[in-house]
């Protein structure tokens, strides 16, 4: 048997695959969902808080949102952002690593010269404003199934009743 080898036709699963890849569904381009700045991080109207969540978004897109509910308080020695209690949680995850650094930077970049940053909790500001979209869907407890037309009318016609509502 050395030297004669014979091959077998290919299996289904060997099949060879065609040369040109099936025809590709074009689907209608989607707008991108993200929103607008509020301001170019260049616009010297614009809050710096602001210009700095712009200049950072692209490169490091989860930092704008660590700035969520601070305040900004500029020196001639220093940049503080200031977190109420509320947002301590914010202020600790822009300590980490590397962060305290990129932001520096940017302010640096902002301002047209050096900046130093100081990240504080401070207790006597007053937590930041909820956003309307985050207030808490009403409860069970805020729900009456009496007042509940279309689940009334599935009740009689299967017959059931309401045992518990959580």
């Amino acid at each position: 048997m050395s030297g004669d080898r014979r091959e077998l036709p290919p299996t289904p699963a060997q099949e060879p695959t065609p040369s040109a890849p099936p025809p590709e569904e074009k689907l209608p381009p989607v707008a991108a969902q993200q929103p607008k700045p509020a301001a170019p991080p260049d616009d010297p109207d614009a809050p710096l808080l602001q210009r700095l969540r712009t200049k950072l978004a692209p490169t490091h897109p989860a930092l704008p949102g660590l700035l969520d509910g601070a305040t900004l308080d500029q020196t001639d020695a220093a940049i503080t952002l200031r977190y109420p209690t509320a947002a301590a949680t914010n202020a600790a995850m822009l300590e980490r690593g590397d962060r305290p650094k990129l932001l520096a930077d940017a302010l640096t970049d902002l301002l047209g010269k050096p900046a130093t940053l100081e990240i504080a909790v401070d207790e006597t500001l007053p937590p930041p404003a909820s956003d309307p979209d985050d207030t808490p869907a009403p409860s069970a407890t805020d729900y009456d199934a009496s007042d509940d037309e279309l689940l009334q009318t599935v009740l009689d016609v299967l017959g059931g009743t309401i045992v518990k509502v959580e």
